[in-house]
């Protein structure tokens, strides 16, 4: 059983990013968090994933709204622990 494991979904609005369960009306994308953590002392490891697209959505116009618009959260992977070693 993992230590940690979340996923939230974030949508691109022309508001910015909304984390309401439901996908606003208005929304152009659907993003989620991934946080895995297989035990307190493993690392911890997230994924940033694009699960929806609106079809009707303007590529120029959704690539703006990343612009003025960044991820709400930490994308990136945490960096590893550092072990302490013993010195006697």
């Amino acid at each position: 059983m993992a230590y940690d494991n979340v996923q939230d979904d974030y949508h691109l609005t022309p508001h910015g990013w909304d984390s309401s369960n439901d996908r606003p009306a208005d929304a152009v994308e659907t993003w989620t968090l991934s946080i895995y953590q297989r035990s307190a002392w493993s690392d911890e490891q997230r994924s940033w994933t694009r699960t929806w697209v609106d079809p009707n959505a303007d590529t120029a116009d959704v690539a703006e709204l990343h612009r003025k618009f960044p991820p709400p959260v930490n994308t990136e992977p945490s960096p590893p622990m550092r072990r302490r070693s013993r010195i006697w």
